[in-house]
Order: C-alpha cells, then sequence, then structure tokens
C-alpha cells in the first residue's frame, strides 16, 4: 500500500493515539487484528475514503504497524489526553511556522520552506497560526513564500 509521507504521519498518529483505548477495551481487547480493524473501520475510516485505499490493505498496513510498535497497544488515552497530544502536536506546528517566517523574513527562503515543510510532518493538517482559528494549509505557506522568492530573484 502506497502511504505518502504526510498521510503516514496521520495514519501513525490516529494508530498512536486510538490504538491502546481500543486494547483495553473490554469487548475488542487483547486482540492487535480486533485493533487494527477498528482503527481502520473508525478513525482511519474518513481518510480512507479520502484517498480510495483498500481498507483491506489499510488494516493490513495497521496491523503490521502494531506489530513493529507494540508499545502502541499498551498505551491507552483519554479523549481529553487525545486532544492535549493535538494539541501539543500544533504548538510544535505553530513553532516551526514561527521560525519559517522569520526566515522568510530575513530573506532565507529555502530554509522557510525546509521549517514549512518540518512542520507538516508534525501537524499535518494544517498550520494553527492563531490558537482557535482555522487551520492555514502548509502549501499556502509555502506558496506564498515561493512567490515572494521568486518576485525577489526576478528583481535581483
Amino acid at each position: 500500500m502506497d502511504i505518502d509521507p504526510v498521510d503516514l504521519v496521520r495514519v501513525t498518529h490516529i494508530i498512536e493515539d486510538h490504538a491502546g483505548r481500543l486494547y483495553a477495551h473490554p469487548m475488542i481487547g487483547g486482540s492487535a487484528s480486533s485493533v487494527a480493524r477498528y482503527v481502520t473501520e473508525g478513525p482511519l475510516s474518513g481518510l480512507g475514503d479520502r484517498r480510495g485505499w483498500d481498507w483491506r490493505e489499510l488494516c493490513d498496513w495497521v496491523y503490521a504497524y502494531l506489530g513493529e510498535h507494540p508499545e502502541v497497544l499498551a498505551t491507552s488515552f483519554t479523549e481529553r489526553e487525545m486532544e492535549e497530544r493535538q494539541e501539543a502536536r500544533r504548538q510544535v506546528g505553530r513553532d516551526f511556522e514561527r521560525q519559517a517566517s522569520e526566515a522568510f523574513h530575513a530573506g532565507d527562503f529555502g530554509r522557510a520552506l525546509d521549517l514549512l515543510d518540518e512542520g507538516e510532518m508534525v501537524a499535518p493538517d494544517g498550520c494553527p497560526q492563531i490558537p482557535g482559528a482555522p487551520l492555514v494549509t502548509w502549501e499556502s505557506l509555502r506558496e506564498l513564500v515561493r512567490g515572494v522568492a521568486a518576485s525577489a530573484a526576478k528583481a535581483g
């Protein structure tokens, strides 16, 4: 199954956030294959549907991931803890965006682009520039940097 790097981050975040809780559930618990199925049919279903992934292949991929990372099954997060984990990722994304902004304003466009790429690998669903505001896509920020860099190159 072909998963691009950004979607790989999304998938692993979902697995790591939900698998332990499902594993501990009395109706599912103790079975990595059942956890893989429930993660695939539940939290991953929307992403899988949007990407057109075959759910059986995705379920096999999740099962293999759980086999390679059994510690994920040992950690069960509450809803609040999952929200805190997501917010922590967003904060790291904001930090990368701030650093990218500094590089951008210093004229270091390559560094700004690299930092935006790094931010996307932590918070793949977008950059929360202002807490509580809608996410800004990383690609829109890269387009801005590339546009200004191209203008600067023409002028320079």
